[in-house]
């Protein structure tokens, strides 16, 4: 495990982290097994702190983690991923909102939701790759229309896009830093997801992708956060 921890932290130190979003800044990591926590300049038995891949609190330092039974075999896309939880380790520190996961769980099973948000991802993912002013103003309508009608469905939806959407941006972000050709493909294939129904049953999962890409719409064309 310390040649991969080496590895990932060679590609961390080549990344502007302030330039994927703004105030962001490198953590500590760690990767493990069920057996050890590596983390690189030193490792420890494993203990029940370390479960999941996620931010945790580490003798009161805030540091990122990733289990091997989730290891990836490209780098660039490994360290990418230490990216994300990195962002999580951030959140913690600045003190984001998290989405009540109770209300996920018993997400409406409303047809007439899942029709409009479906709408509403394709004309994001059309906007990602070209925008338009009337394709944003639609998006934006049917999102608050959305808002109107299912408070708490939407509510839950727009914390998760900002907890999980924005760690899979700067995830995102990372991956266009480290590899150009693979960020495209990855692009490619949540656009195509957001065009698709295969999601729309997830709320908390399809949030990622919303997430990431309304961001992206933002930054790009130079966009405030809307309403």
């Amino acid at each position: 495990m310390n040649g991969i921890h080496h590895g990932i932290s060679l590609r961390l130190e080549k990344l502007d982290f302030n330039s994927i979003y703004p105030g962001f800044h490198p953590f500590r990591f760690a990767i493990y097994d069920d057996k050890k926590v590596c983390f690189g300049e030193s490792e420890i038995p494993w203990d029940s702190r370390f479960v999941g891949n996620t931010a945790i609190d580490y003798n009161g330092e805030i540091i990122a983690i990733w289990n091997m039974k989730c290891a990836c075999t490209d780098m660039d896309i490994f360290a990418s991923l230490l990216v994300h939880e990195m962002l999580h380790a951030y959140q913690r520190e600045i003190g984001t909102v998290y989405p009540d996961d109770l209300i996920g769980a018993f997400y409406p099973r409303d047809l007439r939701n899942f029709t409009l948000r479906l709408r509403e991802n394709r004309l994001l993912a059309g906007l990602a790759e070209k925008f338009d002013t009337v394709a944003w103003a639609d998006f934006k309508a049917i999102r608050a229309y959305r808002l109107q009608q299912y408070p708490e469905a939407v509510d839950y939806e727009i914390k998760t896009e900002s907890v999980e959407g924005g760690a899979q941006f700067v995830e995102l972000g990372a991956l266009m830093q480290l590899s150009p050709d693979l960020y495209r493909r990855r692009l490619d294939r949540i656009l195509a997801g957001l065009r698709s129904h295969a999601k729309i049953f997830d709320a908390r999962l399809l949030s990622y992708d919303t997430g990431s890409i309304i961001r992206m719409v933002l930054r790009d064309n130079n966009l405030n956060q809307p309403d």
